[in-house]
Parts: C-alpha cells; sequence; structure tokens
C-alpha cells in the first residue's frame, strides 16, 4: 500500500521501502564515519537510540510477516547492513552498543528461522557463522536477553523505559524459537546429508549449539529437580504440621468429649435421683390419702349410726305421749348432747375438708343427710 507520493510523480513509495530506506540510513549512521569519529549514542534521541527502535519495530514485524521478512533477509542492503550492526565493536557505546548488537543477531536469526524455499538459509547461516560465528552469535543474544535495561526496565517517571514485560517475553521465545531451528537445519543438511554438505567450521558451530542447548537442558531438569524435592519437602512439612494440628485438634475434642460425657452422667444421675425422690413422695402421699379415707369411712359410720339413734330417740319421744314427766325434762337435755356431738363431728369434718380438699366428695353426702335430718326434727 502507497504511503508517500514523491514531487515528480514518479512511483508511490510502500512503508516498506520507507523503513527499509530508514533502517539503511540509521544503520550506516550508527558505525565509524569516514572521519573516525563515532555516531551520537548519548540517549533515546540520538542515531544509536533511533537505530534501537527500528530494531524493535523490524523483529515485531518480520517475526509475524513472512512476506516482508523474505523481502528483508533477499535484500543485498539489509541482510549487509543487518550483519554490520552484529558487530559494531563499541562505535555506539557499551550500554546501546550491547543492545543492538543482540537484537541485530536477533533479528538475522528469525531471517533464519524463514522457510526454504522464501530465503536462503543454508547461505545466511554460512554467512552468520564466517563473520561472527554461531557461539557469539548465541552470546550476543544471550547478553541481550540478561542486559539490565531488558529484564529491570526504568519505572521512573523521569527515566526513559527501552522495554516492557511482553517485549522481554517475546525476546525469549524468538530466541528459544531460533535456536531450535539452527538445530533443525544442522541435523537436516549436516548429518542427514540433504541439500549442499555444510562446511566443517559450521558443523563445528552447530555442534556447539547443540552441546549449549544441551547444557541449558541439563540446567533446567537440574532446576526442575531441586523444585520437585523442595516442593515434596515442603509438602511432607506441610502434611507433619496439618497432622499435628489435626492430632492436637483431635485430643482437645476427645477431652471436651470426656467432659461432656462426664456432665451428662451427672445431670442424669441427679434426674435419676429426683425422679425416685418424687415416686417415694408420691407414695407417701398415696399412703395418706389411703389412711384419710379409711378415716373418713370410719366417720361416716360413726356419724351414720349417730344420726340413726337420734331418729330413733326421736321416734319414741314422739310415740310416747304417756311418758313419765321425769323422762320429758331429760329427753331435751338428751336430745342436746347429741346435737353437740352432731356439732363437733361435723366441724371435725369440716376441718378435714380444708386440709383435704379430696374428701369432700366423702363428705357432701354426710351434711345433706344430716341437714334433713334436722329438719325433720325441728318440724316435728
Amino acid at each position: 500500500m502507497p504511503v508517500a507520493i514523491p514531487s515528480d510523480a514518479g512511483p508511490a513509495e510502500t512503508f516498506q521501502e520507507l523503513l527499509f530506506r530508514a533502517f539503511s540510513t540509521c544503520a550506516r549512521s550508527c558505525q565509524i564515519g569516514a572521519d573516525g569519529e563515532e555516531a551520537d549514542s548519548s540517549g533515546p534521541t540520538g542515531a544509536a537510540g533511533s537505530m534501537l527502535g527500528l530494531l524493535k519495530l523490524l523483529l515485531y514485524w518480520l517475526a509475524s510477516c513472512p512476506p516482508a521478512l523474505a523481502n528483508f533477509a533477499n535484500s543485498p542492503v539489509t541482510v549487509p547492513l543487518a550483519m554490520n550492526l552484529t558487530d559494531l565493536e563499541g562505535s555506539c557505546g557499551s550500554l546501546l552498543g550491547l543492545q543492538i548488537e543482540g537484537m541485530a543477531c536477533l533479528l538475522m536469526g528469525i531471517c533464519i528461522k524463514a522457510d526454504q524455499g522464501e530465503v536462503d538459509v543454508a547461505s545466511l547461516m554460512a554467512l552468520l557463522a564466517k563473520r561472527i560465528g554461531i557461539e557469539k552469535f548465541q552470546q550476543k543474544v544471550e547478553r541481550l536477553w540478561r542486559s539490565e535495561a531488558l529484564q529491570r526496565p526504568a519505572r521512573g517517571l523521569g527515566e526513559f523505559c527501552w522495554y516492557n514485560g511482553h517485549f522481554r517475553s517475546f525476546v525469549r521465545e524468538q530466541q528459544r524459537a531460533v535456536q531450535r531451528r539452527m538445530v533443525q537445519l544442522y541435523v537436516a543438511e549436516g548429518v542427514m546429508g540433504r541439500g549442499a554438505a555444510l562446511s566443517e567450521d559450521v558443523a563445528d558451530h552447530y555442534k556447539q549449539l547443540i552441546r549449549v542447548q544441551d547444557t541449558e537442558l541439563r540446567e533446567v531438569r537440574h532446576e526442575n529437580e531441586q523444585l520437585r524435592a523442595e516442593v515434596e519437602t515442603f509438602m511432607v512439612r506441610s502434611l507433619r504440621a496439618g497432622s499435628a494440628a489435626l492430632a492436637d485438634k483431635a485430643d482437645a475434642l476427645e477431652t471436651e468429649n470426656e467432659a461432656l460425657r462426664t456432665e451428662s452422667e451427672q445431670l442424669q444421675n441427679e434426674m435419676d435421683e429426683r425422679v425416685s425422690r418424687l415416686e417415694r413422695e408420691r407414695k407417701q402421699l398415696r399412703a395418706t390419702v389411703s389412711e384419710l379415707e379409711l378415716q373418713l369411712q370410719a366417720m361416716a359410720v360413726g356419724y351414720g349410726q349417730v344420726e340413726l339413734s337420734n331418729t330413733e330417740l326421736r321416734a319414741s319421744l314422739a310415740a310416747a305421749p304417756g311418758s313419765s314427766p321425769q323422762a320429758a325434762a331429760d329427753s331435751p337435755g338428751r336430745v342436746e348432747e347429741l346435737l353437740s356431738e352432731r356439732q363437733s363431728l361435723l366441724e371435725l369434718l369440716g376441718a378435714l375438708v380444708a386440709n383435704f380438699p379430696e374428701a369432700s366428695r366423702f363428705v357432701a353426702p354426710l351434711g345433706q343427710v344430716t341437714g334433713e335430718a334436722i329438719s325433720a326434727a325441728t318440724v316435728k
């Protein structure tokens, strides 16, 4: 897609052409000029800072755009410039120069990741091995990965942040992908014998790369074993701590259970004693009520006899009109005596009823009979 039209109405320039031209200009400015002076590397606004920004843009773009990657890797201009950036020999300073070299090496590694049919990967590998060597190539990328600016980006408001966490992950991912691609190329072309045979020095570099990867793999495995041992130790300690806590909790629950059982037994004993006491009192009350009932029955029988004798006396007095004056004079006294005795019995029955209301059903009939007898005697 054209993004710029020259003033002379020539062919339009695309974004890729503009970017490649900017890359060429910045790459040349980063190298030592004809006058022997070093390029400006004072900060992000200098030539080295601009070069670093362009390399970041190219890394992101070429890693995700195969057509642009093919154009860059097959260009007779961009590839030599990128190779020159892999070994600046301190022309951009120690800080930015290290990062530019590492990113240029990573850029060439991304070019090597391209498909064999679109890019001459073998030639790029041979060029890379001849200019800086595979081992030095890996060292430069590793120094970029371990650099302070990439691992601990600046967080101050007044400090310039070159990278972020996403770019750090991107660099690590591309570094490992390039290493895998180089090993695949060595196995496919150097060992299997497909295509042109690799030179002995390139094969040695491949072998060195495999050794580096094998060493890293062993380190990762060793670290993994250490982490596994630490995890197992932590799990054992956690299990022991959990077991001790559970044992303490079980002991506490057992103690509480014993206390509750003892309290329950005490309450049960108190309840049994209370039930026994109530049962004894109930039996005593029943015995007392039975005894009172017997006494009431005896008093009722005696009261009935008194009423009967009183009735007989009244009848005998009424049936003897010619009785002697002495008998007539004694009969009222006898009646008064019987009435007094009857009144005493009634008071006793009233006292019993007041103290024991349950006995009222035995006393009520006696009171009715007595009232009728007194009424009959009065009428007569």
